[in-house]
């Protein structure tokens, strides 16, 4: 009787056999749902696609296996490191998804003068001349802005002189007013340089990547706590870069570790 028993995989079809997750089998090889999903990262390319990909890395694989390739030390070192930072990462994430929005609103209402940028108000004059212009126009554009400039030394309205002669309209328009700028919103240099403006001063000609700009500080620089929804990402990253930090620390508390420094071996030409 026994003898007659087949095993239950001989006795079903091979469907009945696979897992519901196998999209396909490649020798004894299975591949499954999540393994396209992941070349899909990879590739941003369709499903089909990247089941197509993965089978001709499976049949490349097993060719390395057949060949006894995966027991050369070089490979193995390889699949080792693969594996680590693979797992590395897995366990990062999973440190990171824990961070919540809640978790990041209390901190941000536990110490908001942390997250405290500094401001300023200023107007500006422009004076186009792009990346692309030739030295002749980079020169011409130098030369209408110490032009206005020399106005403004002579006593000539900032406001007047950028509806007349500015050649940003959407500013230009406005008396050259730019609004309130944060800290972080522009060239940190140029905004420290700005920053140390008394109201109503300005500056010499200075050359940005599209011409040359002058600019008046309209009041005295200030401070703000920006909305919570608008540094919400930046409270959340700085969350996990701490959770995760925290975790290496306490590994390295928890896990011995062994070093055998008289082992290692330079490699030649190293």
């Amino acid at each position: 009787m026994t003898m007659r028993v087949l095993p239950l995989c001989l006795a079903l079809t091979v469907t009945a056999c696979t897992g519901e997750d196998v999209v396909a089998r490649v020798g004894a090889r299975e591949l499954h749902r999540d393994d396209v999903a992941a070349q899909r990262r990879l590739t941003a390319g369709s499903n089909e696609a990247a089941l197509e990909q993965l089978i001709e890395r499976e049949l490349l694989a097993s060719q390395a296996e057949a060949r006894g390739l995966t027991k050369k030390p070089e490979v193995q070192a390889r699949l080792r490191a693969a594996e680590r930072e693979v797992l590395a990462q897995a366990v990062a994430a999973s440190v990171a998804d824990q961070v919540t929005e809640a978790q990041a609103l209390e901190r941000y209402k536990g110490d908001r003068q942390r997250f405290t940028v500094r401001t300023i108000r200023v107007a500006q004059l422009v004076f186009l001349a792009p990346p692309q212009s030739t030295q002749v126009q980079l020169e011409a554009a130098r030369s209408r802005a110490t032009a206005a400039w020399a106005k403004l030394l002579g006593g000539d309205d900032f406001a007047e002189l950028a509806r007349t002669t500015s050649e940003e309209p959407s500013t230009g328009s406005k008396g050259g007013e730019l609004g309130l700028i944060r800290e972080g919103e522009m060239a940190q240099p140029l905004f420290e340089q700005l920053a140390t403006l008394a109201p109503g001063a300005y500056t010499k000609p200075i050359q940005g990547p599209s011409g040359f700009h002058v600019f008046k500080a309209l009041e005295a620089p200030g401070e703000e706590v920006p909305e919570f929804a608008a540094i919400k990402g930046r409270i959340v990253a700085q969350l996990r870069t701490e959770a995760e930090r925290a975790l290496r620390e306490q590994l390295v508390k928890e896990v011995s570790v062994k070093r055998y420094p008289e082992r290692m071996v330079e490699e030649s030409g190293r």
